[in-house]
């Protein structure tokens, strides 16, 4: 089988798709429109103030400024949420593209979860600390892997210095460094997987789909395999010879809607407690991004 076009969606709805992409647009855009001032010095008794008044308890070698680099840590994965979704928004009026939308939506979902995890209302600042730490555990180890690919050892040493510096700030905030049996650094419990964090957010959206069915169902997408095309329609160009031939490939408007509508409302969704959390007002937000959403639920139900 031979795949001559990845997205003829026809001339008489390419309009709509357009619109499809500028609802989605009008999500992000209403975010950094409205997002306020995310940085200090921070509203009076916000939660982002009452967390930045405790940070010398918890500062060390580790880091000086242990809730300003937590706060720079969420905002950057809600941003790199923002860029994927954004990407995604172009994408769906491109031509010649039926798969890629469909692949950042996954990258849109982790990302927007974990700055929703990050910034529970419910934790305290120590657990907030806590899970700072080992979001940051996670990434050096991983730089580690890097290290030994290239046979770095002064990077590799580097590394196992921060390493240190978190577990002995760890322990002096009264948390529990640990070490799984093949070798991974943790405070008090593991950080939790994409599909958990994503639980909690999944939750929120009170829709009837799973976090693992949504992770796998993205996840295809990304990895390009056979069940990636599920959002698409193979239709044959001219004659076939032992089921060979030339194909384009189609994307149903309602489909892609479908598949585009849960990021973009995981990602209004970590917006808005993000907003909050820094004491930002979510009303203009809300007025601007809450109508695209609603009509791109209306293209996903037609």
């Amino acid at each position: 089988m031979v795949i001559s076009s990845c997205s003829e969606y026809g001339r008489s709805v390419n309009a709509t798709f357009e619109e499809l992409s500028t609802l989605v647009l009008t999500v992000v855009d209403a975010y950094r429109k409205h997002q306020g001032d995310l940085g200090p010095p921070y509203k009076s008794r916000c939660q982002a103030w009452d967390d930045r008044n405790a940070e010398r308890r918890f500062a060390g070698e580790w880091s000086r400024m242990p809730f300003r680099n937590l706060h720079s840590q969420a905002i950057g994965f809600l941003g790199r949420a923002e860029d994927h979704l954004r990407g995604c928004a172009h994408l769906i009026a491109a031509d010649g593209t039926a798969y890629s939308p469909v692949s950042l939506g996954r990258p849109v979902l982790t990302a927007s979860a974990t700055t929703y995890w990050m910034l529970d209302p419910e934790i305290d600042l120590t657990e907030r600390i806590r899970r700072s730490m080992n979001l940051k555990l996670s990434a050096l180890q991983e730089r580690g892997m890097y290290a030994d690919e290239d046979n770095d050892d002064v990077f590799r040493a580097e590394i196992e210095k921060e390493i240190e510096d978190i577990r002995r700030a760890a322990q002096s905030a009264g948390l529990t460094p640990k070490k799984t049996k093949k070798g991974r650094h943790f405070v008090g419990e593991l950080a939790p997987t994409d599909t958990r964090m994503l639980r909690e957010l999944v939750d929120h959206l009170d829709i009837p789909l799973s976090a693992e069915f949504l992770y796998r169902i993205y996840s295809a997408s990304i990895h390009a395999n056979l069940n990636s095309g599920v959002h698409t329609q193979y239709e044959p160009n001219g004659s076939h010879r032992d089921g060979v031939g030339d194909y384009s490939v189609t994307v149903d408007l309602d489909k892609m809607a479908q598949y585009v509508q849960i990021p973009a409302y995981a990602f209004y969704t970590s917006c808005v407690r993000t907003m909050t959390y820094f004491g930002q007002r979510t009303g203009p937000f809300d007025a601007q991004a809450l109508p695209a959403l609603t009509r791109l639920s209306t293209i996903a139900a037609s």
